[in-house]
């Protein structure tokens, strides 16, 4: 979102976060400048980042998809949510279930 704010100075940062439950997942958008088609299937890759290369380390996501794959669960980027720009801008975590 910092890049999102160099180039629209009046930029305010927002980030949104849901709890739904049919199906059990976590919800998370924000108002940046997206993901675009070029890129989704890359953002999730061990050190692949956009960043300049002062504050790249293309580890976060790709911590975060192995951390929730651990638990039973699932990181992904939602196919359906696009921003204003036409980029992808929702993360779904789709957690697992209890067992009865």
């Amino acid at each position: 979102m910092d890049v999102e704010k160099q180039r629209k100075m009046s930029f305010k940062p927002e980030l949104t976060i849901s709890v739904e439950d049919n199906p059990p997942r976590i919800r998370f958008s924000d108002n940046g400048p997206g993901i675009s088609e070029q890129y989704k299937d890359r953002v999730f890759d061990l050190f692949f980042s956009l960043k300049d290369k002062s504050r790249r380390r293309g580890l976060g996501l790709f911590i975060a998809r192995e951390a929730a794959e651990h638990n039973g669960g699932a990181l992904m980027l939602d196919p359906d949510t696009l921003n204003d720009e036409g980029r992808f801008s929702t993360f779904d975590y789709r957690v697992v279930e209890g067992e009865s």
